[in-house]
Formats: structure tokens, sequence, C-alpha cells
């Protein structure tokens, strides 16, 4: 039976492409999904925070028209 064992000297935080290293056979194999997943954590985040920042552009606006509406109200 192969069994995996992570490198010694490698730190799967700040090493982008963790290596998997197979004592039987000894197969190199990049870690292309731990790649993919930070990508897809960027993007989520990305997405999110555009969100918001609609949401509080959206929020200002309706601020700003109610503001006029109460400045236009005490002048008639």
């Amino acid at each position: 039976m192969s069994t995996c064992t992570k490198h010694p000297l490698e730190n799967p935080i700040s090493n982008t492409k963790s290596t998997l290293i197979h004592q039987e056979g000894a197969v190199l194999k990049t870690d292309a999904n731990l790649d993919r997943l930070k990508r897809l954590y960027q993007v989520s985040h990305q997405a999110e925070f555009l969100y918001l920042q609609a949401e509080a552009d959206t929020l200002l606006c309706q601020l700003e028209t109610e503001i006029k509406g109460r400045r236009l109200a005490h002048t008639y």
C-alpha cells in the first residue's frame, strides 16, 4: 500500500504548490486543487466586496434623495 507523507521542509500555508511524495514509486504530485481553491476564495470575496459596495452606493443615493426631499419640503 502506498502511503503519502508531506515533505518535511514544506509549509502548506506559505507554499502555493504543496507537493506530496509517495514513498513507493517516488511520484511527485503538485496540488493544483489548492491553487484552485485559493483562486475561488479570492473571487468569492471580491464578488462579496463588490456586492456590498453596490449596496452601500444604493443606500447613499437613497439618503441623498431623502435629504434633498426634506430640504425642498422646508423651503416651501
